[in-house]
Order: C-alpha cells, then sequence, then structure tokens
C-alpha cells in the first residue's frame, strides 16, 4: 500500500487526482523525440506526464489549474529530488524545464499535498515509483513488443492486483496501428487509488484506443 502522510493539511474539498505516465516507445513514434531532453531516462519506466487535481462535484469532476501564483524555480528542487525526476520526469519531445514548469504551474500549484516546489515533485516521483507501469505490466508477462497486440481486458487484468485500480489509457496512431502512448490511474485526497468517475456512473472514459492495441519498444 502507498501511505502518504499530510500534516497540519487542512481539506475543505474532496479531490479526485488524475495520475498520468507516457510511454516513450509510442510517443517518440508520433513525436520527435530528443536526446537532449531526455536527460537521465533509463528505459525501465514509464515518464511522468503529471499530476492532476480536480474537484468533485455532485455530478462531475472540475479540473483546476492555476491555483496560485508561484512561478517555477528549479533552484527550489532539492539534490535529491532533481536526481530522481532528471530519470523519471523528462521532456521527452519537447524541453524539460518547460514541461516541468507547464506542470508546477498549471497542476501542482492545485495540489493540497505540496507545500513547495520540491515536496510536489518528489511526492510524484514517489508514486510513479511505487505505481512503476513498466514493472506492473511486466509482472503480467506484458513486455515491449514490436508483434504482440494487446486488449482492454489484456490491459486491465494486469492491473487487477490493485483492487481499486481503474486504469484509463490512451494511443498514438502512427502508420494505422494504435500504439499504447498514456496510462492514468486515479487518487484520492491521501493518494490512496480511486475511481475516475465522481459521483456520476456513466461518466465518460477519460480516453481510449482502438479494439486492439501495441506496446512496441523504445
Amino acid at each position: 500500500m502507498f501511505l502518504f502522510v499530510i500534516l497540519g493539511r487542512v481539506i475543505a474539498d474532496d479531490y479526485v487526482h488524475i495520475f498520468a505516465q507516457e510511454w516513450p516507445g509510442s510517443v517518440c513514434r508520433a513525436e520527435k523525440c530528443s536526446q537532449e531532453y531526455m536527460l537521465n531516462y533509463d528505459g525501465l519506466r514509464w515518464n511522468i506526464h503529471g499530476l492532476w487535481p480536480n474537484l468533485v462535484k455532485p455530478t462531475y469532476c472540475q479540473q483546476i489549474q492555476e491555483c496560485r501564483q508561484e512561478e517555477f524555480n528549479p533552484e527550489l528542487i532539492s539534490a535529491k529530488t532533481q536526481k530522481e525526476i532528471d530519470v523519471a520526469w523528462v521532456g521527452l519531445y519537447s524541453d524539460t524545464y518547460t514541461f516541468r514548469k507547464h506542470e508546477w504551474e498549471k497542476h501542482g500549484t492545485c495540489y493540497v499535498g505540496a507545500f513547495d516546489q520540491d515536496t510536489y515533485f518528489d511526492i510524484v516521483y514517489q508514486l510513479s515509483d511505487y505505481y512503476n507501469f513498466y514493472t506492473i505490466l511486466a509482472e503480467a508477462g506484458i513486455l515491449p513488443d514490436e508483434e504482440r497486440y494487446l486488449t482492454d481486458a489484456i490491459l486491465k487484468q494486469a492491473f487487477a492486483r490493485f483492487p481499486k485500480a481503474e486504469i484509463h489509457y490512451s494511443c498514438e496512431k502512427v502508420n494505422d496501428k494504435f500504439l499504447l502512448g498514456q496510462l492514468k490511474l486515479c487518487f484520492d485526497d491521501d493518494l490512496e487509488l480511486r475511481s475516475c468517475k465522481c459521483q456520476t456512473p456513466t461518466a465518460n472514459p477519460l480516453v481510449s484506443c482502438g479494439n486492439v492495441f501495441y506496446y512496441p519498444p523504445l
């Protein structure tokens, strides 16, 4: 179980936090990735896209953004956290500084569990380390493969060991093939897994792919 304790926090609202990671093996076939932006990415994990807070309303989720004016400042990130995110949270096809700046200012400033930038980036890294999608899929016998196709049922079965996990995913379409590009999980205020659907059982899924899709190697 991923345990995270926030001391001294007062929460007036209920949140659903969408946590997204992207697979470079697919994304870099659709976009022109650059080694300059890959930094120390090691290929043994998916790349973090972000942690996006949403307010839970009676019938829908409301995305919130830019909740306070605090510019991204990499000098406020500790050497420990910097080392972590240089492996797991890189730009791929865009400038890494600009990518992290966007994620902090748009989403990080709305995350009530982070009192500062270093805490936010460290928390998201720890979440990605615990829910390492590459490892979860590998342990279910799913490794990057040019030829093997996947289905919705196969992908969801890989996450069956997390009873509350409700995965949503999207694909990149390259040469008429759907390539698994992004996976999302949802968490509550305490970063415990929860449904992504708020209070509406019939809410539309966040994303979808074709009937079959592929998980290509890097």
